[in-house]
């Protein structure tokens, strides 16, 4: 009798639909990683799941993700797709299970697609990936890729696609852009729906007469975007981020903003300040479930044998630690001293006078950004209020656990080093 793996050869693999062109152009490029930011309704997914399918059916044993924002988006979205991919297999007997608890196909050629959320990083890990679709990567956190899956397809040199709708300026801007500085791994294609064809040309008028100009080009052309509700309106990567990486100068004072975090990142912005005032960014640390002598000493290298004369820090931080007796700003004096390491105790309408600080020196142009700080520079596009509810806007910006640790380091910074009452730089 003919193996599976025999009869797969012979078996043409029908996908139950026509490659769009936009498509076809996708499938063709040999790049090992594709990045797609694709309007609504342009076939995106489709085209995901048309990588994994054929890459399952062509590679015996080999292991196929698709990763999701969460793993029952991952459902809602693309599982029904693969199963209708497949079904071919079912009727020539080359399927070997399907685990619905587990989103799982396994094929009798023994390779696996499976699909999962990006929500759950630890499930995620330990693994070797043969091909990789991530969908919707700019709602996830950009750790998900960085420091969970890429080591995952480093073994087998897995083909990654990350396909999606943008959402700002954020990390997924930033892997568009990645085929024009390494074009020789990196390939990038814009889709608007308009040209992918799937939805009636009325259809997209009457969407585009009735929705905020911004939300449509974002929903229906895929375009990166700023959008109202932006806390730092005034801020602009023209006037407050420099053309070439700023250095650390010996002959200004030199500061720091810290957030503290564990499974989210500490966030360290290491600063400039000269006789003028001016504030000058010029580097950035993150890191996360690090202890604060490993980030002590990540500092102290950062400008050796300088050391800091003011660490702005998160009063939260001042919370001892039941298990290790401590608390992270003690141990951030014990390496700085007490005088350097510095917090302003919670009082009502802080986070109004951290926010409103930072306000001035962008409205003067007194702050300047390396754009080695990209988390920060992300930070100030991203960090926004919520949507009012009713007539009533909050003062208080969301914290989506991405941009606010950021924007914290830096408010930590202004509130200690330029307190509300002695500020004299400009106007609010």
């Amino acid at each position: 009798m003919m193996e599976a793996a025999d009869r797969a050869k012979y078996i043409p693999l029908r996908l139950p639909y026509k490659p769009l062109p936009w498509q076809q152009a996708v499938k063709a490029d040999k790049h090992r990683f594709k990045v797609i930011p694709a309007g609504r309704r342009s076939g995106k997914t489709i085209l995901g799941a048309d990588d994994l399918t054929v890459g399952a059916a062509t590679v015996p044993n080999s292991v196929n993700w698709y990763v999701g924002p969460t793993y029952g988006a991952a459902k809602d979205i693309a599982w029904e797709i693969f199963k209708l991919n497949f079904k071919d297999f079912y009727r020539y007997g080359l399927i070997d299970k399907v685990v619905e608890s587990d989103l799982l196909i396994r094929l009798k050629i023994g390779s696996v697609i499976q699909l999962k959320g990006g929500d759950k990083p630890d499930s995620l890990r330990g693994v070797k990936l043969n091909r990789l679709v991530i969908d919707e990567y700019a709602i996830m956190k950009k750790e998900i890729w960085e420091e969970v899956l890429q080591p995952a397809t480093s073994d087998m040199k897995a083909p990654v696609m990350f396909i999606g709708t943008p959402k700002g300026y954020n990390h997924f801007y930033d892997l568009f852009n990645m085929a024009a500085k390494n074009p020789a791994d990196w390939y990038s294609k814009h889709v608007k729906t308009s040209e992918a064809g799937t939805i009636p040309p009325e259809e997209l008028e009457r969407a585009r007469r009735d929705m905020d100009p911004r939300v449509f080009r974002q929903e229906y052309e895929a375009s990166f975007e700023t959008f109202g509700g932006q806390v730092f309106a005034d801020f602009s990567r023209e006037r407050h981020v420099a053309k070439e990486p700023i250095k650390f100068n010996p002959g200004m004072e030199y500061c720091l903003g810290v957030d503290f975090g564990w499974s989210a990142p500490t966030a360290v912005l290491f600063i400039n300040v000269d006789a003028q005032e001016n504030v000058f960014v010029w580097s950035e640390l993150g890191r996360r479930e690090t202890p604060i002598p490993v980030i002590g000493k990540h500092i102290i290298d950062a400008a050796a044998p300088a050391r800091p004369t003011l660490i702005g820090c998160d009063p939260a931080g001042d919370a001892k630690n039941e298990a290790l007796g401590t608390s992270s700003v003690s141990e951030l004096r014990a390496i700085f001293s007490y005088e350097v390491v510095r917090y302003k105790h919670k009082y009502p309408g802080i986070i109004q006078d951290r926010v409103n600080q930072i306000r001035k020196w962008l409205r003067n142009d007194k702050l300047l950004i390396s754009p080695r700080c990209t988390n920060l520079i992300q930070a100030f596009e991203m960090y926004r209020y919520p949507d009012p509810k009713g007539d009533i806007q909050s003062e208080l910006p969301l914290k989506d656990g991405i941009s606010d640790h950021w924007i914290d380091a830096l408010g930590e910074f202004f509130i200690n080093r330029f307190p509300v009452r002695k500020s004299s730089c400009g106007v609010a």
